[in-house]
Formats: C-alpha cells, structure tokens, sequence
C-alpha cells in the first residue's frame, strides 16, 4: 500500500501479491434531486448495508463501511466465493435481504445484525441475503481504483458469473430523471448517481457520487413531546390503526425532532402544553419518558419507508394544525414491500431480477 500526500491521489502498488486489508467504501454526497446529464451513470439504491466484498485463496471477507468484519452474519453469501471468476479480487455493493417482492425489508436486515442473534442471525433460511454489486476495485490481484466508473464496470461484468445471492446491478446512462420516476413508481428507497470518469477514492464522501432520495411523507399525529436543554423538542409520533373504528388503536410509530431555532420547535411546544393530559393515550408503543398529550396536533414527516410498522427515519417537516387527526392512519398492507416480508415468506433473490427489470436500466 502506497499512500500519497493526500487521498485524492491515493493508489495501491502495481501488483499486490495480497488484498489490501484497509480499502473503505467510497461514500456519495446527498443530492437535492434527480437530473439529466450525459457524464452520469444511474442506479437504483436498495439502502442496504454497504459492504465490501474480500474473495482470496477461497475465502470471502465482507467488511462494512468502518471496516467491521461482517462475514459471519452472512453464511448465505458464501456462493461469491465461486461466482468471482479472477479472483484474488475486491468488489463493491450493498447487502439487502429482499422480501417476496424483490424490495428491501430493512427490519429483517437489523433483526440479523443484532448481536443477540448469534452469527448468522435466526432467521437466515427464511430471509436470505442478497449481494447487489456495482463497482470493482481490485481483479486478479490488479488495483482498479484509478480507473474511471465505466472501465471498471465492464470489468464487473466480466468478473462475476450469474450467482443465487450475487446480482450486478444494472445502470441507465444520462436519464437520471427517467430512472428516479420509475424508482418512485416501485417504491424504492433511492438512486446512485456516479459520473462516468470517476476514480474510487477509498474512505471518501465526493461530489462524483450522489445519492438522490425518495421523499416519502406522512401525516402523523403526536402523543407525547420532551423539550430539551437545547431548545428542540422531541416528538413521540402516533396513528390510528385501520379499519377506521372507534375501538381502533391508537399505537405508536417514530420519533422525530423539531430543531431549535426557526420557531417551529416553539410554536410546537405551545401547542403541545394546551394539549397535556396525565395519562398516555397510546394503546402500544409508548415509552413513559415523554409528556402525554391528547393526540390531535398533526404534523407531516418525511420518512424512509416502513419497518415493523415504525417509520424509518422520520424528519419533521411542517405543523398541519389544519388537518384531522382521527384521519392518520397505519397503511392498510405493505406498500411496495416498504413495511417488510410477512412471516413464514420465503424470499429468494430472484425477485430481486424481477424488480429490475421492470426499470429502465441497461444492460452495460
């Protein structure tokens, strides 16, 4: 390994008669929406957890984003071992486990990285993983990080043979506009956009990748609030379950956080004073820290989707004091595969395939 004065020019020697042990994933930058533009690569983003793949002397190493040793919780992606064909080698992707329909169910991914499940998490037969892999940074032993994107994926192509639990993720060129409506129609999670030129930089967040997020919004009602030292408020968010009855249950569904400053986290905690009761009114979910309101005050969240029926990643976006709180209410069933696989579901990779090729992709 042969680092210079600075990243940008980091680079491995000529020929490594071993892997490297310290390669981080390139990391992109958030981008504010999609866009067209000749110079990009796009792809769609499953959200899984980042990971790359070690295959050496018929072994597999997978190693997340800070270099943790991820391997043992993943006995089912042992087939990459067989599917690299130039070994040794280095590949870049994302581990999901697909529901039945092809979409990522991000709850099954925690369940299996819990440290209480043991290596190889319970339920690895029942939700298998898949590897969906899109760049290539070290084949048969030759460093491939100074190379641009597009040599390197048709390097990719050549490097792995059609596997179970390993898909190669196909990209659209320049349409990035194209790819992101028919990302949204799916229900996934986000696209990758990459220029066409781009070196790897190992352990870098650059502006030669961006990652352009679906923003997906809910109308929640909160139940509870805890004003902070700092001047923020956190919210304990809620919704009614369906069918729309009066005996339905009001149940817990995220946290979220207004900001200090701007005067939101103010003016919500006005509101939320007027509101205070003594007792909670979530029939599940809550948790006792928080200040108990009547659940009328509406507020819209962005979020990442749905996992054991929680939101993902909740960001308060507005007060909407103008809308009816009985009207918020749990999705009726799983949309685009966002609230995960339903028990006993035997999810394979295959419809992984089936889902993209229902985009726009190419085929490289």
């Amino acid at each position: 390994m042969r680092p210079r004065a600075d990243q940008l020019t980091f680079e491995l020697e000529p020929r490594a008669p071993r892997l490297p042990t310290d390669l981080r994933a390139m990391l992109p930058r958030s981008a504010d929406g999609p866009f067209d533009d000749p110079a990009w690569l796009f792809e769609p983003s499953w959200d899984g957890l980042r990971a790359l793949a070690h295959v050496e002397d018929g072994h597999l190493r997978l190693l997340d984003a800070r270099g943790r040793d991820l391997t043992p919780r993943f006995p089912d992606l042992l087939g990459l071992i067989d599917a690299v064909i130039g070994a040794p080698a280095v590949l870049d992707g994302e581990i999901v486990i697909p529901d039945a329909a092809g979409m990522p169910d991000p709850e099954a991914l925690r369940r299996r990285l819990r440290p209480e499940d043991g290596e190889g998490g319970r339920g690895q037969s029942r939700s298998p993983a898949t590897y969906l892999v899109n760049d290539l940074l070290v084949h048969a032993g030759r460093p491939l990080l100074r190379e641009p994107l597009e040599r390197r994926r048709r390097s990719l192509i050549g490097a792995l043979r059609p596997a179970e639990r390993a898909v190669i993720v196909p990209v659209i060129a320049g349409e990035g506009g194209t790819l992101f409506d028919a990302i949204v129609a799916q229900g996934l999670p986000a696209m990758l956009a990459r220029r066409v030129d781009s070196p790897y930089l190992p352990g870098m967040r650059s502006d030669l990748w961006r990652l352009v997020r679906v923003a997906r919004r809910f109308e929640a009602v909160v139940g509870g609030y805890a004003a902070r030292p700092d001047g923020s408020v956190a919210l304990l968010l809620g919704a009614w379950e369906r069918p729309a009855a009066a005996e339905a249950q009001f149940v817990a569904v995220g946290t979220t956080e207004a900001p200090a400053g701007g005067g939101l986290a103010v003016a919500l905690e006005r509101a939320l004073r007027r509101l205070a009761q003594d007792v909670t009114p979530f029939q599940r979910g809550a948790r006792a820290e928080y200040r108990w309101v009547r659940p009328e005050l509406v507020v819209t969240v962005e979020h990442r989707g749905w996992a054991d029926r929680h939101l993902v990643d909740p960001r308060l976006v507005a007060l909407r004091d103008e809308l009816e709180a009985r009207d918020s209410r749990l999705p009726d069933a799983p949309v685009g595969g966002e609230m995960g696989a339903a028990d006993g579901a035997e999810p394979t990779g295959r419809p992984v395939l089936a889902l993209l090729q229902r985009l726009p992709l190419g085929d490289d």
